[in-house]
């Protein structure tokens, strides 16, 4: 079946994008020649359309029905500084926002905790790697190592500033 289309392209807008069985489609609705339509269309890969999302419609001559190929930027104002849009997880008291891998071992967890939130990383071993230079920045820090020891490693000089550096 071919859906109405004026041409090979269409702008719609994403109503939904939490199909109840397909992973990947979104609901969208779009008008053509005065008719609305409204459909259940597949995405392409990488393409995660939001409801209120304007979408690129193409319609394939060798398939049945439209893909969502683009989402459409610059509509909205630019967000200001500090401001982060995006999708957002809400916790109710005692849940945690758990974070799985392929495999489905757990990864991360994140709860609140009467002090504030508590980031639990959930394997054995962790390794924190990054190209630049790691800072850490709080009023206090306090490290622990509940077995073992603490190594410090470095190619150059390990500097320790402070007021009163105890040892021991």
């Amino acid at each position: 079946m071919r859906y109405p289309f004026n041409g090979n392209l269409v702008i719609g807008l994403c109503l939904r994008n939490d199909h109840p069985t397909l992973s990947g489609r979104c609901l969208v609705r779009w008008e053509v020649d005065g008719q609305e339509v409204e459909r259940w269309l597949p995405t392409a890969t990488s393409v995660a359309p939001r409801p209120s999302d304007h979408v690129l419609l193409v319609q394939p001559e060798n398939w049945p029905e439209p893909i969502i190929m683009g989402v459409v930027d610059g509509l909205e104002p630019k967000v200001e500084e500090g401001e982060h849009p995006g999708p957002k997880v809400e916790l109710l008291k005692g849940e945690a926002l758990r974070v799985v891998g392929y495999d489905g071992r757990p990864l991360l967890e994140i709860t609140q905790g009467e002090k504030g939130p508590v980031v639990r990383l959930l394997s054995e071993d962790l390794e924190l790697e990054v190209p630049g230079e790691l800072r850490f920045k709080a009023k206090g820090i306090e490290m622990e190592a509940a077995e073992g020891e603490v190594r410090i490693k470095a190619s150059a000089d390990v500097v320790v500033r402070g007021e009163i550096i105890r040892l021991n």
